[in-house]
């Protein structure tokens, strides 16, 4: 079923969100959400899953394949690598993403890196602990009158630190600190515009 309105010529996309974490991840694009921009062009429908990246890109290849997706919709995987201990089936999970064309919006060690870089360039090798510690200094994830409007800002941040990791040949898993989120944010983007 189509859900475009008579009359008019715009799309709803929705873009599905398969995330873990306890309730960073979430409350972060349920903010984005409430975006005045977005309401009409994207809207982010959020599955919180077992904090397992494998299982995480399984429900996603399901959900993209399943009734009820439109053209326009898009699914992503949000997920962390972990440090000092990685997740077990990272690579497996990355690998089965690609294959089936499922999006994957990863952070290195964790989400809090994500976070981070809408206020500091993030450059120090962390644990997952330490970068948790270290966004303890800003608002809840929920705040979206202080991430929003930085959202650009976080961007280049983390662009900057994947072209820093390129230059030193640093590949993933090993690219701490590290956040491909702003894949998604561009991908949004790019609708709002269109």
């Amino acid at each position: 079923m189509s859900r475009r309105k008579p009359g008019n010529r715009s799309i709803k996309t929705f873009i599905h969100l398969c995330v873990e974490g306890q309730a960073t991840e979430k409350e972060y694009f349920e903010a984005l959400n409430s975006e005045p921009r977005m309401r009409n062009k994207v809207t982010f429908k959020i599955r919180k899953v077992e904090p397992d990246p494998l299982q995480l890109v399984e429900e996603a290849k399901a959900l993209a394949m399943g009734p009820g997706m439109d053209e326009t919709d898009q699914v992503w995987c949000v997920f962390d690598v972990e440090y000092p201990i990685r997740h077990g089936r990272l690579m497996e999970a990355v690998e089965l993403a690609r294959k089936a064309g499922i999006n994957t919006a990863v952070s290195n060690p964790a989400f809090e890196v994500w976070l981070l870089f809408h206020t500091q360039k993030v450059t120090k090798h962390m644990s997952s602990e330490a970068a948790k510690k270290m966004q303890k200094g800003n608002p809840p994830s929920s705040q979206r009158d202080f991430y929003s409007p930085l959202l650009e800002v976080a961007v280049s941040n983390a662009r900057e630190m994947e072209k820093l990791h390129m230059q030193n040949d640093k590949r993933f898993p090993d690219n701490n600190p590290s956040s491909s989120v702003f894949k998604l944010i561009e991908a949004v983007e790019k609708i709002l515009v269109a």
